[in-house]
């Protein structure tokens, strides 16, 4: 039965793991839709975590964790990247929606 339960949380890390892989990496080339299902996403993944290590299901946890890496990772190979955004316009970047004139460049000149 414990192998059901380590498959199980095996899947549902990789799929929450290519989820972070597909969104930019950059809050500021997020949207507020993505920003919101990120941080609930984000808090799923550590709330099953947390689950986990409180009932003792040791090797559970690092599986997810191990999941959500290899996910992430999976999620940021570039064929697989642009297949995610194609089949799914809402995880594209959209650059310019937040943090405008922040960065390097933005014209702004500090104090001297």
């Amino acid at each position: 039965m414990e192998y059901v339960l380590y498959a199980g949380i095996a899947i549902m890390g990789v799929a929450i793991g290519v989820f972070f892989g597909a969104l930019p990496l950059r809050s500021s080339e997020m949207n507020d839709r993505q920003q919101k299902h990120s941080s609930l996403v984000g808090m799923i993944a550590l709330g099953v975590v947390a689950v986990l290590i409180i009932i003792g299901q040791d090797a559970a946890s690092w599986i997810a964790i191990a999941a959500l890496f290899i996910g992430f990772g999976a999620g940021k190979i570039p064929v697989l990247h642009r297949a995610l955004i194609h089949r799914w316009p809402y995880l594209k970047a959209t650059p310019g929606t937040k943090g405008k004139g922040q960065g390097k460049g933005s014209g702004k000149q500090g104090r001297r």
